[in-house]
């Protein structure tokens, strides 16, 4: 989650979250990743909360085997394609550029800065500065670090059959490496 984001690197997840989804792989670029949902009627989403990065997809059950596929491919080799990084940080940009206009997000963020301190993991936000910083070779640190095998856990539901899709999952994701576990977070103050 973004809370793994080393302190120097404010917004760090946000931007590792649009390279990812939109950035394609070493099998397909984003682009003909999102032909390939829109010709299957497949929705993907890939968020990040303070604890953990979030993957979830629909789709029609014969279309699993191939959608878990190309799961696994972006979370096996992502190639945080140059072109989506840089429009995933230009929307970045624009939402802090927008911050001032959302009362609610100004209050959270002030909240938050008064409660945890402004250097504190809970009290930070993403700067125009740090989002300006971040490398594609960022990026993949952050995702060599905390993606592996190790620390995932994967739930399917619909009409499955439960055999099947523990091979499918397996055969997908199963070639990701092991990345240890987790270091403890300071807790907040």
């Amino acid at each position: 989650g973004s809370l793994r984001e080393p302190m120097a690197k404010t917004g760090l997840a946000e931007l590792y979250v649009e390279g990812l989804r939109e950035g394609g792989c070493a099998d397909f670029t984003g682009a003909e990743l999102n032909a390939w949902l829109d010709a299957h009627a497949v929705r993907l989403g890939i968020e990040m909360t303070q604890a953990h990065l979030r993957v979830n997809f629909s789709c029609l059950s014969e279309d699993l085997e191939e959608t878990l596929t190309r799961v696994g491919q972006l979370l096996l080799a992502p190639a945080f394609e140059e072109r989506a990084v840089e429009v995933g940080r230009m929307q970045l940009l624009t939402g802090i550029a927008r911050a001032n206009d959302d009362a609610g997000e100004l209050a959270t963020n002030a909240i938050n800065r008064l409660l945890f301190g402004g250097k504190s993991r809970f009290g930070r936000t993403a700067t125009a500065a740090s989002i300006s910083s971040l490398t594609i070779p960022d990026l993949a640190a952050f995702h060599a670090e905390h993606i592996g095998i190790d620390r995932m856990t994967v739930g399917l539901s619909g009409d499955i059959n439960t055999e099947n899709v523990a091979l499918m999952a397996s055969k997908s994701l199963g070639g990701l490496g092991q990345v240890g576990t987790a270091s403890a977070l300071p807790e907040p103050v």
